[in-house]
């Protein structure tokens, strides 16, 4: 008997999760190499919803200097900056050397999407490189809770939409049971492994759905606007990478400049 939608995504979401456990205690070079497949599946969706069965050349070229990016920032975390500005001048160079050739075919555009591609996924996973098991557990945990009891709070009692333009499916009452999830999550890995009080857990709950919240509405906006319904269907029941880490992506960020300034762990 087939399975159903439901079951796909039950069994897509629980069937990683020993895998996903043991890198992020690991941490290390197993850590590294999932970020730079996570980024390369990602980046590889993100290029195909822009360039629809063409331009592979330039698809593996985003791709490579994203690895490159994430291999700097695991070895030499402060020359991220460099490693950055060192990827646009290379797609600028290749820019450069297109227009020189010919000046018709030549598109600035393609470059900035190679270095958008390279910013959102790369950029923006890196952050995991430079957290403890703990961290990690509490940023995904947040990320995929925040996702999955809206997507099932939403689905058995949405009826109010929070941005229809956007994400037509998405709604208050989903949005409040993924708040809810997350804020929980951050509950109960705070007050096994961290040393802040439950109040800061409760706000870093908070402020965390919502980036998770943004993340997915920007996924969506850009899907939105190539006229695609996922990103993928490399995940039964998800769609592709990038659907299920969109929140993932800027909840890294945020998580990792409170940290900066606030001690969780």
């Amino acid at each position: 008997m087939p399975l159903t939608s439901h079951q796909k995504r039950l069994l897509t979401g629980l069937l990683p999760l020993p895998i996903l456990l043991w890198i992020m205690v690991s941490g290390g070079v197993p850590l590294l190499l999932l970020v730079m497949i996570l980024a390369a599946l990602g980046q590889w969706e993100l290029y195909s919803m822009f360039w629809k069965g063409a331009r592979s050349g330039w698809k593996v070229l985003g791709i490579f200097g994203g690895a490159l990016f994430l291999l700097v920032a695991y070895l030499a975390p402060l020359a991220v900056p460099a490693a950055l500005a060192a990827l646009f001048g290379l797609f600028g160079v290749m820019f450069l050397i297109r227009y020189s050739a010919n000046p018709e075919t030549a598109s600035f555009p393609e470059v900035l999407l190679l270095f958008l591609g390279c910013c959102y996924l790369p950029l923006l996973l890196h952050f995991a490189l430079g957290l403890t098991w703990p961290e990690l557990l509490l940023v995904v945990s947040a990320a995929f809770l925040s996702d999955t009891a809206a997507y099932y709070t939403g689905s058995k009692l949405g009826c109010r939409h929070v941005w229809p333009s956007i994400s037509p499916k998405k709604t208050w009452e989903g949005s409040a049971g993924g708040l809810a999830a997350c804020v929980a999550a951050c509950l109960v890995v705070g007050l096994g492994w961290g040393v802040a009080s439950i109040s800061a857990f409760i706000l870093l709950g908070v402020v965390l759905n919502l980036a998770a919240q943004v993340g997915d509405f920007f996924e969506s906006a850009v899907k939105r606007s190539q006229a695609v319904k996922d990103s993928g269907t490399l995940l039964p029941g998800h769609g592709g990478i990038l659907d299920r880490i969109d929140s993932l992506l800027f909840v890294l960020p945020v998580y990792a400049a409170l940290s900066l300034v606030f001690p969780f762990f």
